[in-house]
C-alpha cells in the first residue's frame, strides 16, 4: 500500500483536489516522490459557484479531434450539498440548429436540463452528456469525481462570467457540437456481498466503503481524516486503511 500526495488546484468556481492522476505532465506522486502510473483521474471537487456547462468526447472523438487515446466518461458521488443545490444534466432540446444558435449567441442557459442534487448519490456522466456541477446561486456542492484519464473539456456555457483579466472564458462551439449526445445520466446502484454500495460502468468501479476490509482488486482507496482527503494505491489482498470511504478499481483502461 502506497500513500499518494494530493494536489490542490484553485479555480474560478472553487477548488479541486487531485487525489490520483497519471496524466502526462500532471501526475500525482507517492510519498517516495515516484509518479502514479496507469490510473483513473480521481478528484474532490468543491464547487462554491457553478462549474461551466461542458461536454467531453468519447474515445473515438478524442482520437479524431485531439489525437488522444482516451475520451472522458466520469462519475460523481455527492459528499455534501445545500438543500437547494442544482446541477445541469443534459438539454431540453437537442435539435442541432437550435443548440448551435444558442451556443453562438452564448445563451445555452435557455435549454439546460436542471435537476436537484441529492446527497450520497452517484451520477454517471457518460462522454457526450452535457453537464455542469451547480447553477448560479444554487451550488455549494462537494463531490468525488472519478473519470477516464483525460483532461479534455469543451465548454458550452459559463454564465457570462469573467476571469481575473476581465475576459470571458472561451466557448468551444464546433468541438462541443460534434460531441453532444442525448444520453441517460441515472446511475444504477448495486450492493456487494459486504453490503457496500457501488456503481460501475465499462471503465471503472466506484465503491462506498463502510469498514476496513481485504481488497479483492487492485485499486485506489480514498480516505477522509482530520478534515482532509487523500488516497492510497492498494493491491489485492491488502486491508483498506482506517477511515477509507471510497474505493476505485479498473474495469477497462
Amino acid at each position: 500500500m502506497k500513500k499518494i500526495v494530493p494536489i490542490i488546484h484553485n479555480k474560478i468556481w472553487g477548488y479541486e483536489i487531485w487525489l490520483v492522476s497519471s496524466l502526462k505532465g500532471m501526475e500525482t506522486k507517492f510519498t517516495d516522490n515516484s509518479l502514479v502510473k496507469n490510473a483513473p483521474l480521481i478528484k474532490i471537487i468543491c464547487a462554491k459557484e457553478p462549474l461551466s456547462v461542458q461536454v467531453h468526447p468519447d474515445d473515438l472523438l478524442a482520437r479524431e479531434i485531439e489525437k488522444q487515446n482516451n475520451g472522458k466518461t466520469e462519475t460523481w458521488f455527492v459528499l455534501d450539498c445545500n438543500s437547494n443545490s442544482e446541477m445541469v444534466l443534459g438539454l431540453t432540446n437537442y435539435d442541432k440548429e437550435v443548440v448551435e444558435n444558442k451556443l453562438k449567441n452564448n445563451n445555452l442557459g435557455d435549454i439546460l436540463n436542471i435537476v436537484k442534487v441529492q446527497k450520497s448519490r452517484f451520477y454517471n456522466i457518460p462522454a457526450g452528456l452535457v453537464h455542469g456541477l451547480g447553477t448560479m446561486n444554487k451550488s455549494n456542492i462537494t463531490v468525488i469525481e472519478v473519470q477516464q484519464p483525460s483532461d479534455t473539456t469543451y465548454r458550452l456555457y459559463d454564465y457570462k462570467r469573467v476571469d481575473k483579466n476581465n475576459q470571458m472564458r472561451e466557448i468551444h462551439v464546433d468541438k462541443a457540437l460534434k460531441c453532444i449526445k442525448d444520453l441517460d445520466y441515472n446511475a444504477e446502484i448495486r450492493s456487494n456481498s459486504d453490503e457496500d454500495l457501488y456503481y460501475q460502468n465499462e471503465f471503472y468501479k466506484c465503491e462506498l466503503i463502510s469498514n476496513s476490509k481485504v481488497t479483492k482488486d487492485n485499486g485506489w482507496a480514498i480516505v477522509y481524516e482530520n478534515d482532509n482527503y487523500f488516497s492510497y494505491e492498494v493491491s489485492v489482498g491488502e486491508v483498506l486503511p482506517n477511515r477509507a470511504i471510497f474505493f476505485v478499481s479498473w474495469i477497462k483502461n
